[in-house]
């Protein structure tokens, strides 16, 4: 599994290469992000080097298991992303509202995708992460844990707060 994501593009002809990643928690775990009970996912860029630009076509294929949102068990989330990236030597020409262009020096010989792919794959997790809904239109969360939480488990309030609510109304 790969700690990071870097490729050396100097020493590459004008023209098309691929690379292959891998990468698993340890490597979320490097930015302080926990979230992911496991993780395997499978990174291919497609880079084209041309002169004074490279073009990173980049597809990440696999899954991440994570705790529900609503029972915390455990849920695996597919993950299907393509992403392109430009890569230009120079200075940054006003194109601050792209973010898939990436200004670099002419002296630079290799990037570090790290923290593209990392934003990539956190972004395209689902806000609420629940288990879906069978044919029915039911829940397949755990059951005994969507009881508990939709019972009336009302608690026995303090009398010293009931006498506060008194003084209220």
């Amino acid at each position: 599994m790969s700690e990071e994501i870097i490729i050396r593009f100097n020493d590459l002809d004008i023209g098309s290469h691929s690379f292959d990643f891998e990468i698993d928690k340890e490597f979320f775990e490097k930015f302080d992000y926990y979230d992911f009970i496991n993780c395997n996912l499978k990174i291919k860029i497609d880079l084209i080097k041309d002169v004074g630009i490279l073009t990173l076509i980049m597809n990440i294929k696999g899954s991440v298991e994570v705790e529900c949102d609503r029972c915390l068990d455990s849920l695996t989330i597919p993950i299907d992303s393509n992403e392109t990236l430009f890569i230009k030597e120079g200075e940054n020409n006003n194109d601050s509202d792209n973010d898939n262009i990436i200004h670099i020096s002419k002296d630079d010989i290799e990037i570090n995708l790290s923290n593209h792919i990392f934003d990539i794959i956190v972004l395209s997790l689902p806000m609420k992460k629940i288990h879906p809904s069978n044919e029915n239109g039911e829940s397949t969360c755990n059951a005994t844990q969507l009881a508990y939480l939709t019972s009336n488990n009302e608690e026995k309030i303090d009398p010293r707060w009931e006498a506060l609510n008194k003084l209220k109304n």
